[in-house]
């Protein structure tokens, strides 16, 4: 999704977190509780590989919690992540 919004910031994206916005949410604390279910050594190999989930560049504070940003694109009954 990069190339389609590498002129503007996620946290800028249209209609940010709404239903048929540009970028939908995902509570940093919602991740974290499926993050943990995984075994230690598949989070070890994440986090090795792409670092700590709260230091991605997808992630900022929005509406006073830290969400991860996901860009999308939605074209009638179809959405692209």
């Amino acid at each position: 999704m990069r190339p389609f919004h590498r002129e503007l910031s996620y946290t800028k994206l249209p209609e940010l977190g709404s239903i048929y916005g540009a970028g939908g949410l995902l509570p940093m604390a919602t991740y974290k509780k499926w993050y943990g279910t995984l075994p230690q050594s598949v989070r070890n190999e994440i986090e090795t590989q792409w670092g700590a989930p709260e230091k991605s560049f997808t992630v900022a504070k929005i509406n006073g919690k830290l969400q991860f940003i996901i860009p999308r694109i939605i074209s009638g009954n179809v959405m692209v992540l």
